[in-house]
């Protein structure tokens, strides 16, 4: 077994080496504490998620005025829609709109029919269909397609048919046209 004895001078040497050795280590180490305690690093984290917030508070000004952007487009866009609770009431409305626009151009529709309403693939809109016959000029024609087109309510023409007769009635065009209106799909 070795023993050691320590001189007094060599407790003071040892004792002031280590003394020196915790200051060396607290010295190197210092940076590291300052940080966690002077608060440096929470006030400068806490102004990063300040900023964020703020960031989201921007966005969603934006957000809320392309929301009201939006909302106005619909309605104005849904101000065209045919009337009525049932696709029935809004074909009733719309064969009173073409009627209405035969009659502006001096015609008269011979026959009239309302197909299946179907419903617009990934929207909330019903599709009513109604398929009409009419004798008409060339003029007329284009008249009656311009009126169409140019109503209030969003019509479409969907499918149009035009057969010229020979003979009697040579300026006149026999046409079988199929009009579309649209109308809000009612919720259940």
């Amino acid at each position: 077994m070795i023993s050691f004895s320590l001189t007094r001078e060599r407790k003071y040497i040892l004792i002031g080496g280590a003394i020196l050795l915790f200051l060396g280590l607290v010295y190197k180490t210092l940076p590291f504490f300052y940080g966690i305690f002077d608060g440096s690093a929470q006030i400068a984290a806490k102004e990063k998620q300040l900023a964020r917030y703020q960031r989201s508070i921007e966005e969603g000004k934006e957000l809320k005025t392309r929301l009201v952007a939006l909302t106005s487009a619909l309605e104005q866009g849904e101000s065209g829609l045919l009337t009525g609770r049932t696709p029935s009431i809004a074909a009733v409305d719309m064969q009173n709109i073409l009627n209405t626009i035969t009659q502006k151009s001096g015609m008269e529709m011979q026959s009239v029919r309302v197909l299946k309403a179907t419903k617009q693939e990934g929207a909330k809109y019903l599709s009513i269909p109604v398929t009409f016959s009419i004798v008409l000029t060339t003029r007329q024609l284009k008249e009656i397609l311009y009126r169409i087109e140019t109503s209030d309510k969003r019509l479409t023409v969907h499918e149009i048919t035009i057969d010229a007769p020979l003979g009697k009635g040579r300026g006149q065009l026999r046409v079988n046209m199929t009009v579309n209106g649209f109308m809000k799909e009612s919720e259940k």
